[in-house]
């Protein structure tokens, strides 16, 4: 049973979630990501109310819309810390069953680091939330792999040796401006610009 902060409403501070509940909050949110109603920042307040509702009808609990979204928190940071494990070099992951393995070797080597003792709770055993999870979270989770450290270039000059002449500042300041010279701005007749009044 996990236990977490719950919103400013609740008595005792604290909000206790079953298995049962988790896997009810987690399947209603996955449906409503299924529906194409999830924006890109996550759930509206509208669809966590509405999770709590449906929570507190089948279970005759009185959640709130913020203690499903602090619920869906420790949620994306098991996500978070689940696709980590899935990137070691030595895990192996199975896409069937949802298992992060790691050798013997390789597990007392990671389990030694007192910062990854909470890992055990994900290697080597079956993840069976772990499809709700990518559904909720799949696109929407930063995963640095297309992160660039300050010392890698932003641009590159893709007209380097070559010299087309016309406009300076996009020939020489070493980025693609999306000009081509060879098209020159067909692309505005797409645009219709309504006048104002």
């Amino acid at each position: 049973m996990d236990t977490e902060p719950s919103g400013a409403k609740a008595a005792s501070g604290l909000c206790q979630w079953t298995p049962t509940q988790s896997t009810f909050v987690l399947t209603f949110l996955t449906n409503i990501v299924a529906d194409g109603t999830k924006t890109s920042t996550g759930f509206k307040k509208v669809h966590l109310n509405a999770c709590a509702k449906a929570l507190n009808d089948h279970f005759k609990l009185t959640r709130t819309g913020d203690q499903v979204s602090n619920h869906l928190k420790t949620w994306k940071k098991k996500y978070v810390r689940i696709n980590y494990l899935k990137n070691l070099s030595a895990a192996l992951w199975d896409e069937d069953e949802f298992i992060v393995s790691l050798d013997h070797d390789h597990y007392k080597g990671h389990m030694a680091d007192p910062k990854n003792k909470a890992d055990d709770e994900y290697l080597n055993k079956p993840l069976p939330y772990y499809g709700f999870l990518a559904t909720i979270f799949g696109n929407s989770v930063a995963t640095g792999q297309y992160a660039k450290s300050s010392n890698d270039p932003i641009g590159t000059d893709r007209s380097e040796g070559v010299s087309h002449g016309g406009d300076a500042t996009a020939e020489n300041d070493g980025l693609n401006h999306g000009i081509d010279k060879k098209r020159p701005m067909t692309w505005l007749k797409h645009f219709s610009v309504a006048p104002r009044r």
